[in-house]
């Protein structure tokens, strides 16, 4: 079961910046350590015009191939950590994250 994760650098909600995405699929294009604009839209009741839209950018930190969701469930936290600890400090910076916090864990 293959996990794609991202760090999400920008987003018109600031609270999601610093937030990781995961996805089944890659995203495309992405490459690992690289920030891509993804565009997206509002899904709501409510969505009715182009202001729905917005753009967020996104690194790539990689994927996992879990066993199973059980395994996913366990171990997605420790992946995390470790996918971070190999991303560029810049981009850990953009999304609001210490790098040595980070790379304390390590």
């Amino acid at each position: 079961m293959r996990k794609h994760f991202y760090l999400i650098t920008e987003h018109p909600n600031e609270d999601r910046v610093g937030q990781i995405e995961v996805t089944s699929q890659r995203k495309t294009p992405s490459s690992k350590n690289e920030e891509t604009a993804c565009h997206k839209m509002r899904f709501d009741e409510e969505r009715e015009s182009i202001e729905d839209r917005f753009t967020q950018m996104n690194v790539s930190i990689g994927y996992y191939d879990f066993e199973d969701e059980d395994g996913y469930q366990e171990q997605a936290s420790d992946v995390v950590q470790s996918k971070l600890e190999e991303i560029d400090e810049e981009h850990l910076r953009k999304a609001g994250l210490d790098p040595e916090e980070v790379f304390a864990d390590a």
